[in-house]
């Protein structure tokens, strides 16, 4: 279960890290995705409201993934392993289709890189999942 331990090192980091920059600076979260300023104030307050409460479920991810690292039951590993693949595959998702949803937002870095990584992760998650895999 050490590989399975590490695995969930990375979206718990990914979710605290992206959380609170959503839960503390929203504005300045939406700048590095490259929405512009003035779409930025149209969309204030709920706009904002909207990214703190993401904000807020991520973290709640994070502390979810750090629990599942004390996790000793394999049914119980399996079990969350296979609900973090699935939120981690469609928070990748999200990422390549938040353009299409949000005026003013184009395609970047961050949303290419997140579109890459998370599903990569999500099959990551999704393999070593069972722990004869993961013991082998």
């Amino acid at each position: 279960m050490t590989i399975q331990r590490v695995l969930l090192i990375f979206p718990a980091a990914l979710a605290f890290t992206i959380g609170l920059l959503a839960i503390f600076v929203p504005k300045t979260l939406m700048l590095i995705y490259d929405i512009p300023m003035s779409d930025i104030f149209i969309q204030t307050p709920h706009f904002i409201g909207i990214i703190t409460i993401m904000g807020l479920a991520l973290v709640g991810l994070g502390i979810i993934c750090l629990w599942m690292r004390t996790l000793t039951d394999p049914k119980a590993m399996k079990g969350g392993m296979t609900c973090m693949s699935i939120i981690m595959f469609l928070f990748g998702l999200e990422s390549i289709f938040e353009p299409f949803f949000i005026k003013g937002m184009t395609f970047n870095i961050i949303t290419v890189v997140q579109g890459v990584i998370f599903p990569i992760l999500a099959v990551l998650l999704f393999i070593y999942r069972n722990q004869k895999i993961a013991t082998n």
